[in-house]
Parts: C-alpha cells; sequence; structure tokens
C-alpha cells in the first residue's frame, strides 16, 4: 500500500509541475517544490485522519468493554441477592415497584 501511495504521489508531483508549468511559466525547481509542499501536506492531513479515526474506535471499544463489564457485575449482584434472601423487589427513585417478583408474590 505504501508503495501504491508513494507511486501516485510522485505521478501528482509530476502532474502538478506540469500544469503550473503550462500556466505560469517559471523555472522547474519551483514548481516541483510546489508540487511537492502540496502532496507532503495531503499525505500528512491524510496520516493526523488516520490516528483521529483510530483514537476514537479505541476508545469506543474501550467504552463497549466497560458496558460490558457493569453489566456483567450488575447480573452476578442481582443472582447473590437472590439466592441470599427470600425475596427482592427492584424499585425506582420514587419507590415504585419496577418489575415483578414472582419470589416477593409466593411469600406475600
Amino acid at each position: 500500500a505504501l508503495a501504491a501511495n508513494l507511486v501516485l504521489s510522485l505521478g501528482s508531483i509530476w502532474s502538478l509541475t506540469k500544469a503550473a508549468q503550462a500556466l505560469q511559466g517559471g523555472t522547474w525547481s519551483c514548481h516541483i517544490l510546489s508540487a511537492a509542499v502540496s502532496e507532503i501536506s495531503c499525505t500528512v492531513q491524510l496520516m493526523f485522519l488516520v490516528l483521529v479515526v483510530r483514537r476514537l474506535v479505541d476508545e469506543w471499544l474501550e467504552l463497549k468493554l466497560e458496558n460490558l463489564d457493569i453489566t456483567g457485575r450488575s447480573h452476578a449482584r442481582r443472582n447473590l441477592l437472590s439466592v441470599l434472601v427470600d425475596a427482592d423487589i427492584t424499585l425506582d427513585s420514587n419507590l415504585r415497584i419496577c418489575a415483578p417478583s414472582n419470589k416477593a408474590q409466593h411469600l406475600l
């Protein structure tokens, strides 16, 4: 992939040099320098974009794994609670029952 990018970059430098020379006249070295700077700038921007995308993907995966870990812990706590107590009821912030509990029904 790197070799293909290098060939494309050199081709781009050549075509930009020819186009600039045809439009403005002037020296070869000036046009080659201008085309090379343009190509280097494009390459740096592409590398920066790849790094940003990689970092975003890493952060997204980290959050997903953290969420799975929290979900697993919550499930383990509920299982342990169900073994240790006769009945458990989940309440919301207003102390209303969130989900039906068969054990509580049998206990009452």
